[in-house]
C-alpha cells in the first residue's frame, strides 16, 4: 500500500514492495531491491535509493537531496534544493532542479531533458540573502547520458566529459 508520515522518515527494506510513499520533515531511504508502484515524494527530507530499486513514478522532494545508485526511475525526478546524484541509473523522463547540483556517473542514463529552472526569489531569500551559490553544477561523466536536452533557464557550472552523450545544451536566459 502507501506510506506516509509527518515530521518523520520511511525507511524501506531490502526487496520491499509498496505502492508510493511520502513524507513531511522526513527522508525516504531504501534498501536494495526495493519496488514502488507509483511515486516519491519529500518535503523537507533527502530520498536515497538502495542498489535495484525500482520507482515506477516520479521522485520528487522540495529541500532535499536525490541520491539513486544503480535505480530505475519511470517518471521523471525533480527537486527545488538539494542535489540530484545518479550512480549507474535510469530515468525515463526529466530531471530538473532549481538550486542542486546534478551528477551523473557510472552509466546513468536520463531519456528526457535535464532543466535548470529559475531560482524562485521570496522575502526571506531577499531579506537573508540565499545560502546557495549562484550557479548550480552539472557534472556527466564519459559514461553517462541524457538524450534529451539540457534546459538553462538559469547560469549553471557545466562539467561535461567529452565522450557523455548528451543532445543540444539550450540556455533560456540572457
Amino acid at each position: 500500500g502507501e506510506v506516509s508520515t509527518v515530521n518523520g522518515g520511511v525507511r524501506l527494506g531490502d526487496r520491499v514492495q509498496i505502492r508510493g510513499a511520502d513524507t513531511v520533515n522526513g527522508g525516504i531511504r531504501m534498501g536494495d531491491g526495493v519496488q514502488v508502484q507509483g511515486s516519491l515524494e519529500s518535503v523537507n527530507g533527502d530520498v536515497r535509493g538502495g542498489s535495484g530499486a525500482r520507482i515506477g513514478g516520479e521522485i520528487e522532494t522540495v529541500n532535499g537531496d536525490i541520491r539513486l545508485q544503480e535505480a530505475t526511475v519511470g517518471g521523471g525526478i525533480e527537486n527545488v534544493n538539494g542535489d540530484i546524484t545518479l550512480s549507474g541509473s535510469e530515468v525515463e523522463g526529466n530531471v530538473s532542479t532549481a538550486t542542486g547540483d546534478i551528477t551523473f556517473t557510472e552509466g546513468s542514463t536520463v531519456a528526457g531533458d535535464l532543466v535548470i529552472r529559475k531560482q524562485r526569489s521570496s522575502w526571506l531569500s531577499r531579506f537573508f540573502g540565499s545560502s546557495r551559490r549562484s550557479a548550480p553544477t552539472i557534472t556527466i561523466d564519459a559514461s553517462s547520458a541524457v538524450q534529451g536536452d539540457i534546459q538553462l533557464h538559469r547560469r549553471a557550472e557545466l562539467n561535461i566529459h567529452e565522450d557523455a552523450e548528451v543532445g543540444e545544451v539550450i540556455r533560456h536566459y540572457q
